[in-house]
């Protein structure tokens, strides 16, 4: 498929939503030298105001107040999440991830954006033993995940309205990521843990350095008319891959404990669409990837 490219102009007033978030903070730093990024957080203090950089602070748990966001926006990057357990916290869960897209939608359309980035999720597929494109029927893994796909399907409905973007992120990882799958591998394998390794090795996934990941999102900021495009690396690899890819760069040999569970399945992305139509293929390999965050954390 052949991307319809609208141009971006210089000092592009840009909202992002999770902006102190792992992939906020990165992709802030990546706007704001051609553009002016207002930078949507919980609480003031978070991030500081720079050149280019205005900060805003806006709890999506509450209801949106659309008075103290401005009003010269064309895009908006929607990251922020909840990511809390269910179903303790289901509510918030919704509240966050699917109200507050709707509230932004709206708020959006009434400030006559051009451009509206929804950041989805690998999960909204399912999980099986193949890798998933943007044809296949949705069939969300966990609540998590039904949350996120019951935003796409809002997003979807403005696409008369402005340019509307879905990226279904596939293990994104980096320096600054914390609390999850990578790097609470590196601190297992650091003190020794055990590591629980299913079916002799999977789940499988398809990883993506965070470098990549902003690069990507800066590009689908160009995208005109309505897409879906999954978001990954290229390659697959199954957990104790990866885990013996950690300890030859923390020469520490992993320690595992094999189980049987055929519903750990995998959960990988194909990316020929998002080469395609970004014409962007990832640049960080995993065994550098890992390097860099072992190395940043030493």
């Amino acid at each position: 498929m052949k991307a319809t490219i609208r141009l971006v102009p210089v000092k592009m007033n840009i909202l992002v939503t999770g902006a102190t978030g792992f992939i906020g903070s990165h992709l802030v730093r990546r706007l704001r030298d051609n553009n002016h990024v207002y930078c949507l957080v919980r609480k003031r203090g978070q991030i500081e105001e720079l050149p280019n950089q205005s900060v805003i602070e806006c709890d999506l748990g509450l209801p949106l107040n659309s008075n103290l966001l401005p009003t010269d926006i064309r895009a908006i990057v929607h990251l922020a999440q909840a990511n809390v357990p269910f179903p303790e916290k289901a509510n918030e869960l919704y509240r966050v991830n699917t109200v507050s897209t709707q509230e932004l939608l709206h708020y959006g359309f009434k400030s006559g954006i051009t451009t509206f980035i929804y950041a989805s999720s690998g999960g909204v597929y399912g999980s099986g033993n193949r890798r998933f494109s943007e044809d296949d029927i949705p069939q969300p893994l966990d609540y998590y995940s039904v949350t996120k796909y019951c935003s796409e399907l809002l997003v979807s409905q403005y696409r008369q309205h402005f340019n509307t973007v879905i990226l279904r992120f596939f293990a994104p990882y980096g320096v600054g990521q914390k609390n999850r799958l990578i790097p609470n591998l590196i601190e297992r394998i650091k003190k020794g843990d055990e590591i629980l390794i299913y079916n002799e090795g999977n789940p499988r996934m398809n990883p993506l350095y965070i470098t990549d990941v902003v690069e990507i999102i800066a590009r689908a900021l160009t995208l005109s008319d309505h897409r879906v495009i999954n978001v990954g690396g290229q390659e697959s690899y199954n957990i104790r891959e990866i885990a013996e890819l950690m300890g030859k760069l923390l020469n520490v040999a992993p320690r595992y404990k094999f189980l049987v569970d055929k519903s750990k399945q995998d959960l990988v992305g194909d990316v020929t669409l998002m080469k395609s139509l970004l014409g962007y293929e990832p640049k960080i390999s995993l065994a550098e990837g890992l390097r860099l965050m072992i190395s940043n954390n030493e």
